[in-house]
């Protein structure tokens, strides 16, 4: 909500017209700044990975290939 907020777009506008969100220019910064977190997430889980035991690389790359399909969803949707 903080985002739309500092976009100016009310739920009504976005309900009647989804199509704001790509052309906010605040709200595609938002995405944009989600998704470098998320790979900067995935390269600090990937440097700490090689000191942890089986159990928790396990976890890790699990965690990791969620956070690999989720960017890609993202970017599908959003940047493409």
């Amino acid at each position: 909500m903080e985002v739309l907020d500092e976009a100016s777009i009310t739920l009504g506008e976005l309900t009647e017209n989804p199509a704001l969100l790509r052309t906010n220019g605040r709200v595609t910064q938002w995405i944009s700044d989600e998704l470098k977190g998320s790979l900067e997430l995935r390269q600090y889980l990937e440097s700490r990975k090689k000191g942890l035991d089986f159990t928790s690389r396990t976890y890790i790359r699990f965690l990791m290939k969620g956070i690999d399909m989720g960017m890609k969803r993202a970017q599908d949707i959003w940047l493409s």
